[in-house]
This record gives structure tokens, sequence and C-alpha cells, in this order.
């Protein structure tokens, strides 16, 4: 990106006019560059490989052998992601990870590991281990109908399937399993770390979506916009208590995400259900899996597999934010600063208040690469996806022919970059050490978010204020 991004520096560094225009003009230049960064990142594109999957696996063994539970378990979800969707490799690294899970304690999410496996190619031999798991949780949550009934089905399959060997010793842990007798029951432990949230002391301000009743957005010709108390606000007291306009997860050092969150909502998950075409997002259930899919994941999946993204940084959640138009219809607010004053924010359709933050774009040193890494998203999009046949489609769509579209993309990416770099907040999570999967004890950047609101706060030199 380096590369690309000082091929067009020399061309231009500054913007001066309208945004739209200028995305156009530069994506009427010779883009052979661009095409060619694109084509390097898709040549060793990654896909989903069951040698990888069981190369994970055996890791995953190795390290659980000597009870290092957490590295067994990031081992494990690397094999799932990786495994072909549903078959043998995919069954045998969920069945592995649920032996991990047990050993943890939290039953629910090793019996949903458990039941993906069993829907999966789980070889028949081996049925018996993974059906006295079943029951062993069971036992312990003390879920005695379903113990019952796991129980029950466990004596079919070994009445039945001549597949199993050393059924002698299968059936004497049967007997003591039916008489209560498995040992190191552990106590249930949840791994979701649900906080209750907040809430204001004097209630909300209901013309400043999420914020405090105290506080009201001003203006001055030399400030901006900009906060003021309208009460007496106390030490410690919260201020704003914002969902996420949009956010996308923080790529580490070796281009995959934390392996204990929900892409969709980051939410905590150690019983993820991968994506069915990429090998890096994760999802706590099939309903997170389907929203991002159906919201934004459809045209982002390609692009993880060609590793795109990790080097386009801030113009990722830029093109997210681009998919909240989409839904919205590109909604504006028409007048000047004080249609703020009289209201701010809508948590049903937040897009036209994320549009209005200030981008600073124009006193930009030098612009250059938000132009630049606007055209390789739109290029990718045209090049890779159908997003673009699919957004003329669309009931709201604000152009009518390809090319005002793409260019009209282009802008708006743009745009969103430059504000994205002066608005954005990093999203910190406490998450597991390689050590301890009780509890999280780890604070890591885990997203970079987007919370109009909060961002009137950003115009202070001096401020009193902090991030939760």
């Amino acid at each position: 990106m380096d590369s690309l991004l000082g091929y067009y520096s020399e061309k231009f560094a500054s913007i001066e006019g309208n945004i739209f225009e200028i995305f156009s003009q530069f994506y009427n230049l010779d883009l052979s560059p661009i095409d060619s960064w694109l084509e390097s990142h898709f040549i060793n594109i990654i896909e989903k490989d069951d040698k990888t999957s069981t190369h994970y696996r055996k890791e995953g063994n190795k390290c659980y052998a000597r009870k290092d539970l957490v590295k067994s378990l990031k081992y494990y979800t690397k094999s799932v992601c990786n495994a072909t969707p549903g078959n043998r490799e995919y069954a045998l690294a969920l069945a592995n990870r649920s032996a991990v899970i047990l050993e943890m304690g939290a039953y629910e999410n090793c019996l949903r590991d458990i039941e993906h496996c069993l829907k999966a190619d789980y070889p028949n031999e081996l049925k018996p281990k993974i059906h006295f798991r079943k029951a062993e949780c069971y036992l312990a949550s003390n879920q005695k109908e379903y113990f019952e009934k796991c129980v029950a089905e466990l004596d079919d399959l070994l009445g039945t399937n001549a597949q199993i060997e050393n059924k002698d010793k299968y059936v004497a842990r049967l007997n003591n399993l039916k008489k209560g007798k498995m040992k190191n029951k552990i106590p249930e432990v949840s791994q979701e770390h649900p906080i209750e949230l907040p809430t204001f002391s004097e209630g909300e301000n209901i013309n400043f979506a999420y914020a405090s009743s105290k506080i009201r957005i001003s203006y001055e010709k030399s400030k901006g916009r900009h906060v003021i108390a309208s009460k007496k606000i106390h030490k410690g007291e919260l201020l704003f208590i914002e969902k996420a306009f949009i956010f996308a997860p923080v790529f580490k050092e070796d281009k995959c995400f934390y392996p204990f969150k929900c892409y969709n909502c980051l939410n905590d998950v150690i019983s993820s259900i991968p994506c069915k075409s990429c090998t890096l997002c994760i999802y706590c259930s099939e309903k997170c899996l389907a929203s991002s899919w159906n919201e934004c994941h459809r045209w982002e999946c390609v692009g993880m597999k060609g590793s795109i993204w990790y080097d386009l940084g801030i113009a990722f959640p830029a093109f997210k934010a681009v998919l909240k138009g989409v839904k919205s219809g590109f909604k504006t607010i028409k007048g000047d600063h004080s249609e703020d004053l009289k209201k701010f924010g809508d948590k049903q359709d937040n897009y036209p208040y994320f549009n209005r933050l200030i981008s600073h774009i124009y006193k930009t040193k030098n612009a250059a690469p938000y132009v630049v890494m606007a055209a390789v998203v739109v290029t990718y999009l045209k090049k890779h996806t159908n997003f673009f046949p699919w957004f003329l489609k669309q009931k709201n769509c604000p152009k009518s022919n390809m090319v005002d579209l793409v260019n009209y993309t282009g802008g708006l990416i743009t745009k969103h970059i430059a504000q994205l770099t002066t608005n954005s907040s990093i999203i910190e999570h406490w998450t597991y050490s390689s050590t301890d999967l009780l509890f999280p004890d780890i604070l890591v950047n885990v997203a970079c978010g987007m919370f109009p609101s909060v961002s009137i706060m950003n115009h202070s030199c001096r401020p009193n204020v902090t991030n939760l």
C-alpha cells in the first residue's frame, strides 16, 4: 500500500472542490497500479483448506496435552475456521474444542460444539466419546431429563454400532455414568460476561441521542459545534451511553482478529461459528452470522481471503459506513449548524448525523491517501464482487447508471475515511491472556468504532471527559 500511495501522492496532494468530482477525475487516471496491487493480493488467496485445519488441530492437541487450555482453544478454533464446513476435519476440530470447553466448565458452550460436531461428518467409531462428553455436561449441570435421554442414546449406540472398538471399556464407563459417579465435576463457568448498561442520573436528552439531559450542543463561530453543561455535573458522572454506529474489528499483527470475539457484535465467544467462506470471521450465533452476511460481510468476504482490508486500514470501516448509507437511502440533513442545536442523532437511522460530522478533508496537507484507498475499495467491489449491480437495483439507489454510481460511492468512501480519521474511537475490551480462561485479564484494542454523538466532544484542547 505504501508504494501505491507514494505513486499517486506525486500526482496530487490536496483536495479542493467537490469531493465527488475529485474522485471522478482521479478514477479516470491510469489505474493499472491499483489493479496490480489487487492482483498481487489475490494471487495467493486464503481459502478453506483441510490440510491447514489438520495442522492447527494437531498443534491444539500438543497444547492440550500439556494443559495449555488457552492456546489449545485458539488452535482448535483456527482448525474449525480453516476446515470445509460440515466435513470430517470440521467435525474433529469441533470435537476436540468441546473437550477443552468441558474442562473449563462451560457446559452450554460445550454442548453447542457437540451439537454442531454431530451434525457434521464425525466418525461413527468415535461417537461414543462425544456422547459421553455430552452426558457429562448434562450430569454436571443437573439437567436430569436430558442426561437420561443421552444415556439411552449411548446404550443404543453401543448396542448397534459394530465399528466401535473397546466396547467393554465404554460399557463399564456407561454403568458408572448411570450411577452418577463421573469424576472431576466442575461448577458451571460462564465465558460470557454481560454488563448491565448504566443509566443517566436525570435521564437522556430527548434532542441529543445517547447523551445525558445534563448536556446540550452549542455553537460558536470560533469553536464550531461543541458540548456544554446545562446542569451541574458531578465528578465521575456519565455523559454518553452510545451504541457504535459502525465498527470494524482491529487486525492483529498476524492479520487475524482476536479469536474470542464475535465479528458481528464483539461479544465474548469460545464455541464460535466460523464464516462459511473465509477463515477469519467467527460468530457467537447463527443469528449473528446471518446478520453480518446480509448487512456487510458478503461484500467484504472475498477481500478477507485476499487480506486487502488489513492494508486498507481506515477504509475498512469507511466502507461499512457506506453500507449503512445504502440501507438508509443516504438521507441528509439540510440546513446549517442551527439544525444540530435542535436535534442531533437518531437511534433508528444515524447515518444522516454521521454523514454530517466534520471531515477536515480540505485542511489535510496530504489527502491523496484518502482518494487512493477509496479507489482501491471501489475497484475491488467492481472486479471481485457484484456489489454495484446489486446497488443499482436498490430502491434508494442515488444514481441510475454504473459510472455515476461508482464515482458517487468512491466520493462517499473518501469523505468517510476523512471523517473516521478525525472522529473514530478505539474500542477496548478485556480479553483472555495465555494463562487464564476463567476471567478476561488483559485490555486490548478489539475494534475501531464511530460514535457520532460522542464525536461532538472532540472540540476541546483541554478535555475534561474520558472514554470508558
